[in-house]
């Protein structure tokens, strides 16, 4: 059976993407992603222990639900983690990116790569996810009008698109 205290993390934790939805309408709504993130968050945080304090209100917390505490908040910051990646759909689109890359067999120009991620007709958007935001942090590195990965990444990227690939097949086969 699962402590009372972890099933609250747990349903707290899953409340700060409803206290996310609710703070970015109106009239709640707060200006700035991390004002939300972090208000959402610290909002579920306040759920949990609002609980916890609820279910021991005549009893208290012992020594054994200490680790049961620590579970909650650990769970509480794979929350927030969630809660960051789930409103920054534009990271999701960086590793799309940079798969795309890893994919390459040859360093190639930017405009080979527009057409190879698919021709989409986004050509402002990638250019600027590549100078704004791929270059400055490192990831990709541009010589000769050329893009490349960088090693670490490039490592990373790759092997992401050899499971990728692998598991692909392995759903081909089925």
């Amino acid at each position: 059976m699962i402590p009372k205290i972890i099933v609250f993390a747990i349903l707290a934790g899953f409340s700060t993407l409803i206290f996310r939805m609710i703070l970015s309408h109106r009239p709640f709504r707060l200006a700035g992603g991390w004002a939300q993130i972090i208000v959402s968050s610290l909002s579920g945080i306040a759920l949990w222990i609002v609980l916890v304090l609820l279910s021991h209100s005549t009893t208290p917390i012992s020594g054994a639900e200490k680790w049961d505490m620590l579970s909650g908040v650990l769970i509480h910051l794979c929350a927030f983690w969630c809660n960051y990646w789930i409103s920054n759909l534009a990271g999701g689109f960086r590793v799309l990116m940079a798969i795309n890359l890893a994919d390459q067999t040859r360093p190639i120009t930017l405009e080979e790569w527009m057409a190879a991620f698919g021709g989409l007709g986004m050509d402002v958007f990638l250019r600027d996810r590549m100078k704004s935001i791929l270059i400055p942090w490192k990831i990709v590195s541009v010589h000769d009008n050329k893009m490349i990965l960088l090693p670490g990444w490039g490592m990373f990227f790759g092997r992401l698109m050899a499971i990728l690939e692998i598991m692909l097949y392995s759903m081909r086969s089925l």
